[in-house]
């Protein structure tokens, strides 16, 4: 009996040793699809990542060629203003070269004429200025107001009383 039970023993370590096999064959097999479903998802995240990360470059790319888009045509409009204004400088430097080319002949027959005319002021007798301008001291009137005709009040003093002293 005993080579029997040795002979039972002996199948039925075979059978769970086959079965530990199988197991440890499919926990193996298991195993090495969790390793490759996990290797997939991380690969499937670098793929993911890459993605979200290339189309941010090439939004930040796009803004930023946006904004020198912008800034060129700033830039360009500046240009034009101030080509604008040399040129609006220059027509009006022309304009006064052309002026006083114009006007030297006459500033010249000008100062002459003010000198004339500072010779004839200096050759003036002086003038004094009165307190009372609105008053003359000439007589306005000769014909009236005591002049030729008298003013009846006694005050015939011959300049008709419109002199103020």
């Amino acid at each position: 009996n005993r080579a029997a039970i040795a002979d039972q023993t002996a199948t039925l370590q075979g059978a769970l040793n086959n079965g530990f096999n199988g197991v440890q064959m499919g926990i193996g097999g298991l195993s090495r699809q969790v390793e490759a479903k996990a290797a997939a998802d991380q690969l499937a995240v670098c793929q993911q990542t890459y993605t979200l990360t290339d189309g941010a470059n090439r939004n930040t790319q796009a803004i930023i060629a946006k904004m020198d888009a912008i800034e060129d045509a700033r830039k360009d409009r500046e240009i034009d203003a101030l080509q604008t204004e040399v040129t609006t400088l220059k027509s009006q430097n022309f304009m006064a070269g052309m002026m006083a080319q114009s006007l030297a002949p006459v500033n010249a027959a000008l100062a002459s004429l003010s000198k004339e005319v500072d010779d004839i002021k200096c050759k003036q007798p002086q003038t004094v200025p009165v307190q009372w301008p609105q008053l003359t001291a000439v007589n306005t009137t000769p014909y009236v107001s005591g002049g030729f005709y008298g003013n009846g009040f006694g005050y015939n003093n011959g300049f008709g009383g419109n002199i103020v002293f």
